[in-house]
């Protein structure tokens, strides 16, 4: 059995009966699969990629809306008299949807920088030679609404590091034609 094969067995037993039902189950694609063949980084010469800032921005900026909504409100509460119901149902959503959209714009396990070269990947502050990798995959994992996207590592001892392209406004392909790219310098 493959490392792959292994690792698609381990992330379908995590899967909860509900996501069995609807048959979410996730696809992992090897980066030479994925990959162009006449791909060289141009967009990232560096072969350094980080999250989207118009995602960022895009966040922050629902954020912004749904705070001063709430300020609105709570402002609105004092003036004049609204039902009750309003302020109990619509306090509640506010501060939870800006709460939620802040968080997405602070938490590390979005914000960071993936760094590709010829020596080999740094993920997190964490340095991967591409010696010590045995093979790089691109995982998407169905969700009810949307498809989420990890970055999954095979190490030589047998870690496997997945790492979550959700902030990131790369496509797989690209993100693969980079890594392969990359992957092709070191064992030159």
């Amino acid at each position: 059995m493959s490392l792959i094969e292994e690792f698609i067995k381990s992330e379908n037993q995590k899967l909860n009966w509900l996501q069995k039902l609807s048959a979410n189950y996730p696809d992992v694609t090897e980066t030479r699969l994925l990959a162009r063949a006449d791909a060289t980084p141009e967009k990232e010469p560096d072969g350094i990629i980080r999250p989207s800032l118009f995602r960022r921005s895009l966040y922050f900026l629902l954020f912004l809306v749904t705070f001063f909504s709430w300020l609105f409100l709570l402002s609105g509460l004092r003036s004049q008299p609204d039902p009750l119901w309003v302020y109990l149902v619509f306090v509640p959503f506010l501060l939870f949807v800006s709460g939620s959209l802040l968080l997405v714009n602070i938490v590390k396990s979005y914000n960071y920088t993936i760094r590709i070269d010829s020596s080999g990947m740094t993920i997190r502050g964490i340095f991967i030679a591409w010696r010590e990798i045995v093979e790089t995959a691109i995982m998407r994992q169905p969700q009810p609404r949307n498809v989420d996207r990890f970055l999954v590592i095979f190490t030589r001892d047998g870690l496997v590091r997945k790492s979550n392209l959700f902030l990131f406004g790369i496509s797989d392909r690209k993100l693969a034609s980079v890594v392969e790219y990359f992957k092709a310098q070191a064992s030159i």
